[in-house]
């Protein structure tokens, strides 16, 4: 093998374990904690290791964290109070009993959305900023997901999915400009089935018969839903 091919390969290892220490990185979440945003039998989630860095963890988001009882393993909690902030919590062995916490600085207090069988910051108190590894971006289900699930993707972070949708829609913008022939006109292609229902077709078949034209201003939701339709529908 020649040296050039070895170094190849080491370089593109080194790139993949500093992407997967450094930028993000694709987990296993195994156990119930986390239930019904996260399957118990196992659910993959995209962790982001770059935003915690420059933006502030906010309540609400789910993360990844170091366990602060036991730094081998991880956890996969949601932020429920960051710092300054007060949780009220019930006694453990005295219902009729509330603990106030305060966060302290430079920690966040994180619990599972199935309270009732998640070991959580209730239990271990505060968890320093240090050993958040970062935010969960999306979940895929895994394979023992429950059946008639609507999607197996699912976003767990609003701004990074406000994000997406605002440059997908620049994309489709951009795409749906340079693609029509004419301006403010959005060809359509209909064609009926032997069984009534309507076919979109690509835009190569435009000047056969049983061609529609919208016309008038067209707004970003509507050029990237036509975009896709013409593209991806044949």
């Amino acid at each position: 093998m020649a040296i050039g091919e070895v170094l190849g390969g080491l370089a593109r290892f080194g790139g993949l374990v500093f992407c997967a220490l450094q930028v993000g990185d694709v987990v296993l979440c195994v156990g119930p904690s986390m239930l019904p945003t996260l399957n118990e039998h196992g659910d993959i989630v995209l962790l982001d290791k770059v935003s915690p860095r420059f933006r502030r963890l906010e309540n609400g988001e789910v993360v990844i964290a170091k366990s602060p009882s036991n730094f081998r393993q991880t956890v996969c909690k949601r932020i429920i109070a960051s710092e300054g902030e007060t949780v009220v919590l019930q006694h453990r062995y005295n219902s009729n009993r509330v603990e106030m916490k305060t966060v302290p600085k430079g920690h966040v207090w994180l619990e599972g959305d199935n309270k009732k069988d998640s070991h959580d910051s209730r239990y271990y108190g505060p968890v320093p900023y240090a050993l958040i590894q970062g935010r969960v971006l999306l979940r895929k289900r895994g394979r023992m997901h429950k059946a008639g699930s609507r999607s197996t993707i699912s976003f767990l972070n609003a701004k990074f999915y406000t994000m997406l949708r605002s440059v997908g829609s620049r994309v489709c913008r951009r795409s749906f400009q340079s693609f029509s022939p004419l301006a403010g006109v959005v060809p359509m292609v209909l064609e009926q089935s032997p069984r009534g229902e309507r076919v979109y077709d690509i835009y190569s078949r435009l000047l056969k018969e049983r061609i529609i034209f919208l016309h008038g201003p067209v707004n970003d939701h509507m050029a990237c839903l036509i975009t896709a339709q013409l593209l991806f529908l044949e």
